[in-house]
């Protein structure tokens, strides 16, 4: 895993925009599944394909569950958030 080569604020920045957003999601998933969800703080790093295949395969299920999402603007983002299978079953059943 690298460092982006960003400064501090640059850094920071990018930090509190996905904490904002996935807080945002997660109390939103909360109220959903009448649950309490608990988040860590991001941590913002650079990976190769081959580091991100490594990191899947540490799961011991069979399947994962991948949310992916594009943001186009200044630049391109491309974003992905992977679940175990069992974990994206549970969030999605109706209470």
């Amino acid at each position: 895993m690298s460092e982006l080569g960003l400064n501090a604020l640059q850094h920071e920045t990018l930090i509190e925009l996905l904490n904002i957003s996935v807080g945002a999601a997660a109390n939103v998933l909360s109220q959903m599944a009448h649950s309490e969800i608990k988040l860590t703080v991001p941590k913002l790093f650079q990976i190769s394909r081959k580091e991100v295949y490594s990191l899947v395969q540490e799961t011991t299920e069979d399947k994962i569950v991948s949310i992916n999402m594009e943001v186009e603007g200044v630049s391109l983002v491309k974003a992905c958030c992977c679940f175990r299978s069992v974990t994206a079953s549970h969030w999605s059943k109706p209470s």
